[in-house]
């Protein structure tokens, strides 16, 4: 007997969804998400993913959380229900927006395998770098005007702790905290060093592109804005998993970029990591309050 005679058939699978462990779907999301790609069909379109709003509940939360839902801002922008990646490219550069997607859309199971798009283990912001991959590779986009998706913002979350009075460190990152002895500081690291990843993996997926068009205003806008955040790890007193080295990793992504404030230096620092001591000094030195810079 074979493993193939005895393992189980795979389910098959027609949608993918995702949500967050401390959020919730309104009861009907499901369902109107599955109507949504019939009606998209009805209209004679083959859509890939079915991108809804949310609204925010805040859990025990003693600062307001002033945060934007992009989705209003493009269903504005856009004179259909269905928008493909081209228009969705033109818009985020228009809004010089940050653009991540993990949990407020439903996706068409075959288009997902076919995209061999994944999160980044372990990483803050995991859904910046697959979502944008994933609408580039979108060739429709079902935009449904309804708040399907509660989003609980709560203290001392992964993404939010700055403002918490007391800041836990998660098991994984247990570690780092032994050699930095301070949880904010030690997530603060983490951060940087999941914007390198993030950086990267785009530039990894920027290759995959044949568009040249895209791939250019992808390298412009949604890269070059990662590579801003991850010249962070520049500022922390240590470095403990050497992110800093790599740097030069981005050497054939940057040429041609205009890389903001301090530009030449930083291309500087993409071809010799070593000169990030400088950086981190002259941000020390402009920012007195660096570390919430970052």
């Amino acid at each position: 007997m074979t493993f193939q005679n005895i393992a189980p058939t795979p389910p098959h699978i027609d949608y993918i969804i995702f949500i967050d462990s401390d959020d919730y779907w309104e009861k009907d999301c499901l369902i109107e998400c599955l109507n949504s790609f019939e009606s998209a069909r009805a209209m004679g379109v083959e859509t890939q993913i079915v991108w809804f709003d949310l609204r925010m509940v805040y859990d025990n939360i003693a600062y307001h959380i002033n945060e934007e839902r992009p989705f209003q801002t493009y269903f504005k922008h856009c004179s259909t229900s269905i928008m493909d990646s081209k228009q969705w490219i033109e818009i985020t550069q228009h809004l010089h927006y940050p653009w991540g997607f993990a949990h407020a859309g439903m996706i068409d199971f075959e288009f997902f395998v076919k995209t061999q798009l994944y999160y980044t283990n372990r990483a803050n912001w995991e859904d910046v770098g697959f979502g944008i991959m994933l609408f580039v590779y979108a060739s429709a986009i079902f935009m449904l005007n309804k708040q399907l998706y509660v989003h609980r913002a709560r203290d001392n979350s992964i993404s939010r702790f700055e403002k918490s009075p007391i800041i836990n460190v998660p098991p994984f990152l247990q570690p780092l905290d032994d050699i930095f002895h301070n949880p904010y500081l030690t997530r603060k690291y983490h951060k940087a060093v999941s914007a390198f990843f993030l950086a990267h993996s785009l530039a990894l997926g920027i290759e995959r592109i044949q568009d040249k068009q895209k791939a250019e205003i992808l390298r412009e806008h949604f890269f070059t804005s990662c590579l801003h955040w991850a010249f962070g790890i520049f500022m922390f007193p240590q470095d403990p998993l050497c992110i800093s080295q790599r740097f030069v990793e981005f050497k054939p992504y940057v040429k041609g970029l205009k890389l903001g404030k301090l530009s030449f230096l930083k291309h500087l620092i993409i071809a010799y990591p070593q000169c990030g001591k400088i950086y981190g000094w002259i941000q020390r030195l402009r920012h007195k309050d660096w570390l919430k810079k970052i």
